[in-house]
């Protein structure tokens, strides 16, 4: 095989990455790794694109005579999908994900919109309803931490809650999963994103 295109990188784990060099001897331009690492939910992998490009060039490149030279890291920021609202939640995400943990995170552009006038070959609804995102979720009220985050950002009168529990990481590393799931969740909207939460 000459050419092998890997979509969806980001739910592999660094051996089945390794397993491709099998399936092609093209090392030098047969290879393309494509994923979005906020998109990352499977549980065990933490994937950051450093890291595939650290693992092809350590496991791919090295049998090259001569070394070989790793292409560069190409960032697509134009989305077809969906439009700037849906975007602009999708980023607010993502930052609090490279906020809280920055080991875990790929620190991207911001994706600009350029309309929902595409047919997209993933799971994407025009309308997308979250219910009870922030109930179900195991953190239940511990979601109170990203309260100093955006008061530090001014994006909480002072009004709102005083009140939050400091984030520890020992203590909160399930908020980078839920952080990831609701990405994903927010990404499927084309059109319109419902949240629903009950209190009662």
């Amino acid at each position: 095989m000459d050419y092998v295109c890997i979509d969806e990188v980001q739910d592999l784990t660094m051996r089945q990455i390794g397993l491709f060099k099998y399936v092609s001897h093209n090392v030098e331009e047969g290879f393309v790794f494509s994923g979005d690492p906020a998109q990352t939910i499977e549980r065990g992998i933490d994937y950051k694109s450093e890291d595939v490009q650290q693992l092809f060039y350590n496991d791919f490149m090295q049998e090259i005579e001569g070394g070989g030279k790793i292409s560069k890291i190409c960032q697509l920021s134009l989305n077809f999908r969906t439009h700037s609202g849906i975007l602009k939640l999708a980023q607010s995400v993502t930052d609090l994900l490279c906020h809280f943990f920055p080991l875990f995170c790929d620190v991207l552009s911001v994706h600009v919109a350029s309309g929902a006038h595409y047919r997209s070959t993933c799971h994407v609804s025009t309308d997308v309803v979250l219910y009870n995102l922030f109930g179900s979720s195991p953190m239940k009220n511990q979601w109170r931490i990203v309260y100093k985050y955006m008061k530090g950002r001014k994006l909480l009168d002072n009004s709102f809650i005083s009140r939050y529990p400091q984030f520890k990481p020992a203590r909160h590393n399930i908020l980078c999963s839920e952080l990831k799931q609701l990405y994903v969740a927010v990404t499927r909207a084309r059109q319109r994103l419902w949240i629903c939460e009950n209190n009662g």
